[in-house]
């Protein structure tokens, strides 16, 4: 049965099989434009990397947080401000010198008193160093190149060199898109974002070797690069993917509903990295293995 044949018996995989372009180009575009965005706009660092002073600050009655901001934004070099439902804010603050982390927090604590005329209480009080930051962005960055490389000789190694090479482009599609939100939006990027990059990454990595080893094995069946061999393969992983990254979103969604604020930012950018590794896994993967004209032969024969 030809390839022609067998798409009109399965006509629902004809329209799958013919936009496979459609997403490869799309999502060519969104990275190009990411990048633009990381090169223009740049990206921000939290005082995690950065260094800084790190206050929590706590009332006993509610308070408007937009007008405290909107006033400490104009007269403290603030990184960030985040609120929380239990009448706590926490402020990022970009200082060096350790020597006035004392004087600053009781600056910013009057402040606020000032402001709402209502009692508030410093919880914590934390100050990391721009050299400590230096060095945990560093590793952070070392972190993240060392196991995608890695992943890449696994791949290498367990596969084939062209397989290789599309999750590589699958896994930096992912991780590219969505620093260029953070730039976009001007969203600090933290250890805890450096934590789902690293989550991102497995997870894509994942959806991209069952979708790879699918299309290995259907080798058995399919002579050289035969384009129902792709077609089935992705129809027969598909669902369970889908399946399965639905799944993960709605445990996600329960921590944006009811967990705190940096649950719900863990949760949001793991939410959207699932979603591009999905989409890359079931379009991007397979269209590139067919443009590099995968055989049999470039498996090893041990592995088939």
């Amino acid at each position: 049965m030809n390839t022609n044949l067998f798409l009109k018996k399965n006509f629902y995989l004809l329209n799958f099989f013919k936009i496979r372009k459609v997403f490869f180009i799309f999502f060519f575009i969104l990275v190009f434009l990411s990048l633009l965005v990381i090169i223009n706009k740049k990206l921000t660092f939290g005082i995690d990397f950065t260094g800084g002073i790190f206050l929590e600050i706590y009332s006993e009655s509610d308070f408007n947080h937009k007008n405290i901001k909107k006033i400490l934004e104009k007269e403290f070099p603030i990184k960030n401000i985040s609120t929380f439902k239990n009448n706590t804010m926490t402020i990022s603050i970009i200082e060096k010198n350790l020597q006035n982390k004392q004087k600053i927090s009781q600056k910013i604590l009057k402040k606020i008193k000032s402001i709402e005329n209502k009692n508030f209480y410093i919880k914590k009080n934390e100050y990391i160093g721009p050299l400590i930051g230096k060095n945990s962005l560093n590793r952070s960055i070392l972190a993240i190149i060392f196991s995608i490389f890695s992943v890449f000789f696994y791949i290498y190694v367990r596969f084939e060199l062209k397989t290789a090479i599309s999750i590589l482009y699958s896994l930096l599609n992912n991780i590219t898109i969505i620093l260029g939100i953070f730039a976009f939006f001007k969203i600090p990027i933290d250890i805890n974002t450096i934590s789902s990059f690293m989550v991102i990454v497995g997870y894509s990595l994942n959806d991209n070797i069952i979708v790879s080893d699918r299309i290995r094995e259907n080798f058995k069946f399919y002579k050289n690069c035969n384009s129902k061999n792709f077609i089935v393969s992705i129809k027969q992983v598909s669902k369970r993917t889908i399946l399965t990254s639905l799944t993960t979103v709605f445990t996600l969604m329960i921590l944006i509903i009811f967990g705190s604020f940096f649950l719900r930012k863990f949760s949001f950018l793991l939410i959207f990295g699932i979603f591009i590794g999905t989409v890359n896994s079931i379009y991007v993967i397979p269209f590139i293995l067919y443009k590099l004209k995968l055989k049999k032969q470039d498996f090893k024969k041990k592995f088939l």
